[in-house]
Parts: C-alpha cells; sequence; structure tokens
C-alpha cells in the first residue's frame, strides 16, 4: 500500500480515563392566582451538564500539515497505514436554559383546563452519538463542534 491510498485500516479505541457524567440543575418559580379557580406559573429552568461521550479521530493530522510538507494527507496522519482511528472520550459538555408557563383554570369541580409553554435553548459540544462514519472534521479543535444541541425543541 502507498502512503498516497487511502488507508482502508480504521480502528476504534476506549479511553479508560472515563469521568461520570455530572449534571447540576436549578429552578426558580413563581406562581400566582389571577383570577378566582384561575393559577399563573411562570419558572426559570436551567441544567449544565460535563462529561458526555463524544466520538473523536485521533488519526487527524494537524490542519494544513499535509499541505506543508507537500504530502498527501493520509501520509501526514499521526498513525500511518490507518485511516480513522474513532475513540470514546468522556469530554462533552452543555447546558439548557428555558423560561417556562403554565395557567390552569378549574372550570367546575371535577375539570380543570391547563395551557402550557415552554421557550428553550440547548447549546453543547456532543449531543448526537455520531454513526461510525460522522466524525468531528478536526478534533484537534472540540469547541469548533459546539453549537445548538441536535435534541433542540425551542419551543414546546
Amino acid at each position: 500500500m502507498e502512503l498516497h491510498d487511502s488507508p482502508e485500516r480504521k480502528a476504534q479505541v476506549v479511553n479508560f480515563i472515563y469521568l461520570l457524567r455530572l449534571t447540576h440543575q436549578w429552578s426558580f418559580g413563581i406562581q400566582h392566582e389571577v383570577a378566582r379557580n384561575s393559577l399563573l406559573n411562570v419558572s426559570y429552568v436551567a441544567s449544565r451538564g460535563y462529561h458526555w461521550l463524544r466520538p473523536f479521530n485521533i488519526n487527524n493530522p494537524e490542519a494544513g500539515q499535509a499541505a506543508a510538507l507537500g504530502v498527501h494527507y493520509n501520509a501526514a496522519r499521526p498513525y500511518r497505514g490507518y485511516g480513522n482511528i474513532r475513540e470514546r472520550q468522556s469530554t462533552g459538555s452543555g447546558n439548557y436554559h428555558s423560561l417556562q408557563a403554565s395557567f390552569n383554570r378549574r372550570i367546575a369541580r371535577k375539570l380543570t383546563l391547563t395551557s402550557a409553554y415552554t421557550w428553550g435553548k440547548s447549546i453543547d459540544d456532543g449531543s448526537s452519538d455520531r454513526n461510525t462514519g460522522d466524525l468531528p472534521p478536526n478534533s484537534r479543535n472540540p469547541q469548533a463542534e459546539r453549537g445548538p444541541s441536535s435534541m433542540l425543541l425551542p419551543q414546546v
């Protein structure tokens, strides 16, 4: 196999430094009876998570290294002869912030109407558990993966 060919050998490794997933949650809410048998509830709800699992390709060459050396991309890889080497790391993190409102109105003794609305935003750097072919383009810059979460529903 020549170094300019696309290596077919791929590997998956496990980083044995797994940190336990950690989540901090907090909220603040106000309830007010706006009329007889009518209750308004408004809350701020947030959370912050650390040590989420996410994939990395540990066999990426430095950005621009292949062009600077005048060689093919595969010749500049740290582990020559291999393509992507996928490693699972517990280095992901994210946060969630929301404003939640609900209105309850008791119509009869056994009948209550409820209306609710949530506006939220979730940002992270590893929410999707990517399939084996979808790795971050630049594993040396994990902050470049930070953005809106894949499971984000801003309005419910």
